[in-house]
This record gives C-alpha cells, sequence and structure tokens, in this order.
C-alpha cells in the first residue's frame, strides 16, 4: 500500500553569511512537522537550501577574494555541518547552482517569455543593494529601504519585466476563497495592500552584475529572484528538469550540450563513434578483423550489466557465420575497447570467500550516449542504463568496485538442497571501509523489493547498504537500515560513500 505524499519545507536560505537563529527556528518546525507526519505515516518530502546568486553574494566573494562558487561552497558546508549537529532530518538540500535548477529556471524563464508574460523595458528607481530590492518614493520610509532601514541609490538599467495584472483575479480568488495561505487574516492583508490597489509588473531579469543564471535568449541578462530563487521548490521535485534523462540518452561527452537538437546531437555521437574511435583502434592497434571488433562492440552494447566472457562471445559469433574467432583473439579485441576508453570490466567477488572469479563478468560502457549512437539509440532498458550510470559514477569517484557474489540455500528440481548465487550489483572499498549498493530501477511490490533486498541480508555483516532507486522522491532508511535513494540525489551526493 502506498503512503500519502506530504510535502514540507523551509524558506531557501541566502547564504551572504553564517547561519543564525533565525534560520534555526524555521528549520526546527519544519522538522518537527516533518517528523510527526513520518509517524502518522506519510511519505515525507523535507526540503531545505539555499539561493545562491545575486549581486551582495557578487560583493562578499570579491571582498574575499574568491569566487561566487567558492564563496558559497564555503557557507553551505557551515549550513550543512550546523543541520547535522542539529540532527535536522531533511531529505534533499537544494543549491540554486545545481545544474537540474538552472536547467529549470531557464525552461521556466523562456515559457513565460514566448507566452507573452515576460517583456523587455527599463527599471529606475531606488534600490536597497542588500535586499537586492528596487522601490518606489512611496515604498522607502524616511527616505531608506522598507525592509531593513539601510541607504538606497539611484539605479537604471534595461531588464525583463513579468506582467502580474493578467493574474490579478485569480490570485485574489486563491487568498480568499481558499485556504491556500494560512491565517486568513495574512491572505486578507495580501489583497488589500497588494492586490486591490493594481499589481506592478516585476522585474525578473538584471545587467548590472553577473552572479546568475543566465537569460538563454539573451546572455547579458542573468535571471533575478523571483524566478530563480522562488523555483526551488519545483525544481527540487523534477519540474521541467530532464537531466537524469538527458544524460542516460547521449550520455557526457561536453560538446554534447552545444548541439542544437536530438538530430544533430545523434548523429554527432554516431561520427564521433565510427570515425573517431573504430578508426583509431583499427589502425593503432592493426586489427585484421575490423568487422569481428565491431560485432563484439554491439555484443558488448547491448548486454551492459550483464555477465559474459571471450568464450561466451565467441560462441555468439559462431552464429553469426564469423568464421570462428578465438576466445584469446576476443580477449584481445575486448582489451583495446578498455584501453580506448570504451568499456570497463567489473569483476565478480566472493563477498564471503573473500576471493575474485576468473569470468564471467560485467562489462559497463564509459560513455552511455556512445553506447546508445553504437546500437542506433535503440534498447533504451532503463534497468541497466542507470545500472552503467551509476557504475560510471562510483568510478569517476575513484573508487574500487566490484560485483559481489554471495550464496543462498535453495531447492532445485529434484529436491535436494544447493547453493545458489545470488548478485549484489557494486562492492565498493574506500580505504578500510565497504559499501554494497544495488540499482533498483524500481520496486513497486513487496516481491520485488524481497529478490532486490535478498543479496544484502546474505553478506551476514555491518557495512553499509544502500539501494538506488527511480521511484523514491527522498532518501530513508527501512527496518533493516538499508538506504532507499533516489539516483539523483545518489549521483549528487559526493560524500555519501
Amino acid at each position: 500500500m502506498s503512503k500519502k505524499p506530504y510535502y514540507i519545507t523551509t524558506p531557501i536560505y541566502y547564504p551572504s553569511g553564517n547561519p543564525h537563529i533565525g534560520h534555526c527556528y524555521t528549520t526546527v518546525a519544519c522538522d518537527s512537522i516533518a517528523r510527526y507526519r513520518r509517524m502518522q505515516g506519510y511519505d515525507v518530502l523535507f526540503l531545505t537550501g539555499t539561493d545562491e546568486h545575486g549581486l551582495k553574494i557578487e560583493q562578499k566573494a570579491a571582498e574575499k577574494g574568491v569566487t561566487p562558487k567558492e564563496y558559497v561552497d564555503e557557507i553551505v558546508a557551515i549550513f550543512k555541518g550546523l543541520w547535522s549537529r542539529m540532527n535536522i532530518s531533511y531529505d534533499r538540500y537544494i543549491r540554486t547552482t545545481d545544474d537540474y535548477h538552472v536547467e529549470t529556471v531557464q525552461k521556466i524563464f523562456k515559457a513565460l517569455y514566448d507566452k507573452g508574460y515576460i517583456y523587455k523595458g527599463e527599471y529606475s528607481g531606488k534600490y536597497c543593494t542588500p535586499w537586492e530590492s528596487f522601490w518606489t518614493d512611496s515604498q522607502l520610509v524616511d527616505g531608506k529601504c522598507p525592509e531593513c532601514g539601510r541607504d538606497v541609490i539611484e539605479a537604471k538599467e534595461e531588464a525583463y519585466f513579468f506582467k502580474m495584472s493578467p493574474f490579478a483575479d485569480r490570485i485574489e480568488k486563491l487568498l480568499t476563497e481558499t485556504d491556500y495561505l494560512q491565517p486568513k487574516t495574512r491572505a486578507v492583508e495580501l489583497v488589500n495592500n497588494f492586490i486591490k490597489p493594481g499589481l506592478e509588473d516585476l522585474c525578473v531579469s538584471r545587467t548590472s552584475f553577473t552572479w546568475g543564471i543566465p537569460v538563454t535568449f539573451d546572455e547579458k541578462h542573468i535571471v533575478y529572484v523571483w524566478i530563480d530563487a522562488l523555483s526551488n521548490y519545483i525544481s527540487a521535485l523534477g519540474y521541467k528538469n530532464e537531466a537524469f534523462d538527458e544524460y542516460a540518452f547521449y550520455g557526457g561527452m561536453p560538446l554534447i550540450l552545444s548541439r542544437p537538437n536530438d538530430m544533430a546531437k545523434m548523429n554527432y555521437l554516431k561520427s564521433l563513434f565510427s570515425e573517431v574511435y573504430i578508426k583509431d583502434i583499427v589502425e593503432r592497434k592493426r586489427i585484421e578483423r575490423q568487422d569481428v571488433l565491431e560485432q563484439i562492440l554491439d555484443l558488448l552494447c547491448s548486454s551492459v550489466g550483464s555477465l559474459t566472457n571471450p568464450t561466451k562471445i565467441a560462441n555468439a559469433l559462431k552464429s553469426k557465420q564469423s568464421g570462428g574467432v578465438s576466445a584469446n583473439t576476443i580477449r584481445a579485441y575486448i582489451g583495446h575497447l578498455e584501453d580506448a576508453f570504451l568499456f570497463s570490466e567489473s569483476k565478480r567477488y566472493d563477498v564471503k570467500g573473500k576471493s575474485y572469479f576468473d569470468s564471467p563478468n560485467k562489462y559497463y560502457s564509459e560513455d552511455i550516449g556512445l553506447r546508445n549512437a553504437r546500437i542506433g539509440f535503440r534498447q533504451q532498458e532503463m534497468t541497466h542504463i542507470m545500472e552503467n550510470i551509476i557504475y560510471n559514477e562510483l568510478i569517476i569517484r575513484q573508487l574500487s568496485v566490484d560485483v559481489g557474489v554471495v550464496y543462498a540455500r535453495t531447492i532445485n528440481n529434484s529436491g535436494s538442497s544447493v547453493r545458489t548465487p545470488r548478485e549484489i550489483d557494486f562492492v565498493v572499498n574506500s580505504g578500510g571501509k565497504r559499501t554494497y549498493i544495488q540499482s533498483a530501477y524500481a520496486m513497486p511490490t513487496d516481491e520485488k523489493a524481497q529478490v532486490e533486498l535478498r543479496p544484502f541480508t546474505l553478506t551476514g555483516d555491518s557495512f553499509p547498504k544502500i539501494v538506488v532507486r527511480m521511484d523514491v522522491g527522498k532518501r530513508w532508511y527501512d527496518d533493516n537500515g538499508i538506504l532507499n535513494i533516489n539516483v539523483i540525489d545518489f549521483l549528487l551526493d559526493k560524500e555519501l560513500i
């Protein structure tokens, strides 16, 4: 039975300085509610994070002689350290500098522009740098910022504006006719003070500083607070963010980002594979049977994450009438593919016997986009692709990665008890620490979960165990202490292992 979802978030904090008691107050309040809802059986997603763009950040970084990103990295580490010390149970920490958030913001801004809700104009007025806000003369208090009481300066710059007036009626109904905002007194206050006097169009881009998310169609502009920071509450949920799907399809080649459309990306990868990689291997290694090399490529690309060895491949090639190629030749050709950084071998390791098997082993593509290009962007089975992506991430982190093997007692057809091997996708070693990882795209039923998690229980040890999934929105530990985590969270959390 699925749990009812419950989403709660702190304000997104501005890391222009160290956290203080106000940050702690709102975070503890959210943490208390999140824990209570979990006790009630809800599937809670508790979000917190930092709003990391803006002029103030740019200025603070300059004062310290570091880049804005270096500056916010330091402050964010302090925030996370404090939440850890206070045992805050947040499920996801979003940073507005995260790639997936940047992608979401740029898509939202472009969609609003295309629909005519955003237009270019010029903003002039009184500007408060600490609050990064323009104010009219009537809004000032004794000539100073109405929020912080600091001095304001005259400012003028080209900017994009968001049309507020088309939404006034809908906002008023939302506030007055529903319980969207509580307490009701605050909703009435907003209607009387802002909506009824007439909503002014909102400045949503800046040109006077550079630390922000670029507007894709006008890069001298950066997206201003309202569409950047406020969008974090939905970008954290995956809104308009196809970063993982894009990576799973096109891989991580840097120049992919510069290709204008899907067809150009596919043609680029196909050409790169045939005109660079294959030609280089054939010429540099003096390959006599290019046809065999390409058939081996096809077999490996079609079976990422599956057990194989040169003998099995030789038998498969015999059925393709390839003229009988020896296992030794195939082993050498696979070695050439590994030398060219096309494939990587992961050996099988007997967890209890503490020894390696000679074969069969697994082969993973070092760039999933090149693999997809080789097979014509077919066979997009996400279970194996996700497993391949997780393997690559572990290798990038310079971890030792093997395929784990444990044994279960089962009854065969003759009624005899036999030892049956069960597989743990990854046994990861870093220093003296070991972690077991299963890649499970989805575990929709208890039976599926038992199959995926059974190998963990067979290890008989207390090393950390992680199941990486696509069908969970947050990280959580089950009754056996196994961490369930979303694949995107796993890829982003460099400190997990």
